[in-house]
């Protein structure tokens, strides 16, 4: 009976579900969409934040994106600032990995009374880099 009833279903254009397994379609046209959790469970979520918002946890408790233009605004200085932390993170392994010191010794400098203890490098040298660094990932 089992077999009899996968067959069928595999005929009745049955689509590939988790794992690879068969379900039926959905004939009677609803849909199921899921949410994710609100950051305070038991909370309603505001009505003013869309539901596509992606990483949206309902988490607005100022009001502050009531407004569509505040919203857009957030959006796209939220992609900037994972910009700069993913220009950060590479700049962290980057040094690490070319040799020229570790990470969590970088601030040693200051308690050597301002010398660097690399002697190759210079503060204006490391300013200048870094500005124009700054300047080609902004698109400057």
């Amino acid at each position: 009976m089992a077999l009899a009833a996968r067959s069928v279903s595999a005929k009745a254009g049955a689509t590939r579900g988790f794992l690879g397994t068969r379900v039926a379609k959905v004939q009677n046209g609803s849909r199921v969409v899921m949410r994710a959790g609100n950051w305070l469970p038991g909370s309603d979520a505001p009505a003013w934040l869309p539901d596509d918002l992606p990483g949206n946890y309902g988490f607005d408790p100022l009001g502050l994106a009531k407004d569509p233009a505040s919203r857009q605004r957030f959006t796209e200085s939220e992609v900037i600032h994972c910009r700069w932390a993913m220009l950060g993170a590479a700049g962290v392994l980057g040094v690490e990995a070319l040799g020229f010191g570790n990470w969590y010794d970088a601030p040693m400098w200051v308690s050597n009374r301002g010398s660097y203890s690399h002697d190759q490098y210079s503060v204006t040298v490391t300013w200048h880099l870094q500005q124009s660094v700054w300047g080609i990932s902004a698109g400057a």
